[in-house]
């Protein structure tokens, strides 16, 4: 996260003889996290399943909120979440897609409330 302490969020997979486990840290001992952070699978989990994943055990919109607080959502807002896998390359851009459709459409929420105004 580009926050003023460039909070850091991992994920971890281990390898299993009947499939696969997974977990979500951060580093201040899982405070900041939710409760869905540990899951397993038989298979690896898909683009689509990793990012469900994350998003269950972060709560990426409310850190959002929490860091623009006065919900306008600056351009800094589309760049504050950075993501990178070796094994998911498309990570990264799953992650700008998806908080980016978020912050759009909270954008136009915004200024339909200020043309009602």
């Amino acid at each position: 996260m580009n926050s003023v302490t460039l909070d850091v969020i991992g994920v971890y997979a281990s390898l299993r003889s009947d499939g696969f486990d997974y977990r979500v840290v951060d580093e201040y001992g899982g405070e900041t996290l939710l409760d869905r952070r540990r899951r397993s699978s038989k298979a690896p989990l898909t683009l689509g399943q990793l990012g469900e994943f994350v998003f269950g055990a972060v709560d990426v919109y409310g850190i959002l909120e929490m860091n623009f607080e006065d919900r306008r959502y600056p351009i800094e807002a589309d760049a504050f979440f950075e993501g990178s896998s070796e094994f998911y390359p498309s990570f990264r851009l799953l992650l700008e897609t998806w908080v980016g459709e978020w912050l759009a459409a909270r954008r136009a929420h915004l200024e339909d409330d200020e043309e009602d105004v």
